[in-house]
């Protein structure tokens, strides 16, 4: 409410007899320039996150590029045949680097405008789960991570198969890559709401800073990614963009010991308890 007014004074006496003025009713004023407020603030954010993806991009391209130029000046000093061959396997893995790093950049952008469609069907989670157990087993004994598997679940949820798979594989990969040597990896399903569906994936590597979670999911986002493995940075950030075309919810939960929690969360289509 805003208020106006002016004193009133008796005209006889001159004693202050009260107060004439007008009381206006400005809710709708005042949540439309919250609302602006809010666009404002989304346009910084956005012009912020362009500009730090922008810079990012251009170190991300010179890397590789600046491998391949320094190679091929070597190349001009005719090498013996195994300098030659140890060159063109450095090019070869600064290309595919290079190829790599511009499809997740074209993924990303498709997802970012919904161009992407999914094939939305009834699917029983852990059997998903399974399949993404088995499929990263070679990579857990090749990191020496043992996994414990608690996500029984009986119900179906409404996702893209095949999405929802890459969902999870994204999630329990970096679980491993990013453990501990001789670490645990922990799939573990809530059964805190039985209408919901949560995934969650703990690893007990290094714990991310509570302040920095959701940052997590910015592309190039350097907070959980090792040096010099080829990785684009891109990840998080496409798993976050498929799991909410999917109608999902992504996170990173606080704990208070060594490691993080991932987690998936998706509405249930049936649940048998």
């Amino acid at each position: 409410i805003e208020l106006s007014g002016v004193p009133v004074f008796d005209a006889t006496s001159g004693e202050f007899s009260g107060v004439r003025g007008t009381a206006v009713d400005i809710t709708e004023r005042h949540q439309f320039e919250q609302k602006l407020q809010k666009a404002r603030d989304d346009a910084e954010n956005v012009n912020r996150h362009r500009s730090t993806f922008l810079h990012t991009l251009a170190d991300e391209i010179r890397a590789p590029l600046e491998i391949i130029f320094q190679t091929s000046r070597k190349l001009d000093s005719t090498p013996e045949a195994d300098d030659l061959a140890r060159h063109m396997v450095d090019i070869q893995k600064a290309g595919d680097r290079l190829e790599h790093l511009a499809s997740e950049i074209l993924y990303l952008a498709r997802l970012e405008s919904g161009q992407m469609e999914f094939a939305m069907e009834p699917i029983a989670p852990t059997a998903i789960v399974d399949e993404c157990l088995l499929d990263v087993e070679p990579l857990a004994q090749e990191r020496n991570v043992r996994i414990l598997g608690v996500h029984q679940w009986d119900g179906s949820i409404a996702v893209d198969r095949h999405q929802f798979k890459q969902v999870l594989l994204n999630l329990i990969t970096n679980g491993i890559k990013y453990n501990r040597v001789g670490g645990q990896l922990t799939i573990a399903t809530s059964r805190e709401d039985p209408r919901r569906y949560r995934l969650c994936v703990t690893d007990e590597g290094a714990s991310i800073p509570e302040h920095s979670h959701e940052d997590l999911f910015q592309p190039f986002s350097h907070l959980r990614r090792p040096d010099n493995n080829g990785e684009t940075g891109l990840g998080l950030a496409i798993t976050k963009q498929l799991v909410e075309g999917m109608h999902g919810h992504i996170g990173c939960s606080p704990d208070t010991h060594e490691g993080s929690t991932f987690w998936v969360e998706f509405p249930a289509e049936s649940r048998i308890d």
